[in-house]
């Protein structure tokens, strides 16, 4: 998905650089960083490739007030209980630490027929 929206910014003349977690915040550079985070697992967990980074902050509690973000949460309502939970556990967290969601939570219904890549790219503007 990240690669739909990153195609969608350059058509729109917007680079961006995608870098994967590497479980910190370190690779980020706090004044430009916008984590754009893509999130569902089983009962609404934070999925295996992003836990150490959600361990990481929440042990390290680092000052995130220079840190602009976006979450685009996916899941499927059919789990209305933990319907796109990673995404608001992540969002959660990094508000706490000071960080600043840019936008609205984005959460895509994988039972909704729509696809993710073409919703993403829409919801950041780039439609």
């Amino acid at each position: 998905m990240a690669q739909a929206v990153q195609l969608a910014a350059e058509d729109e003349g917007v680079r961006i650089a995608i870098k994967p977690w590497t479980g910190s915040m370190q690779a980020c550079s706090p004044a430009a960083a916008v984590p754009d985070l893509h999130l569902t697992y089983g009962q609404g967990d934070v999925p295996d490739n992003a836990k150490a980074l959600y361990a990481s902050l929440q042990t390290a509690r680092p000052d995130l007030a220079n840190v602009e973000y976006g979450v685009i949460a996916l899941g499927d309502r059919t789990y209305a209980e933990t319907f796109c939970s990673g995404g608001k556990r992540f969002d959660e967290l990094l508000t706490a630490l000071g960080a600043r969601r840019v936008g609205k939570l984005f959460r895509h219904d994988a039972s909704s027929g729509t696809m993710p890549e073409e919703l993403a790219a829409e919801w950041c503007g780039l439609d």
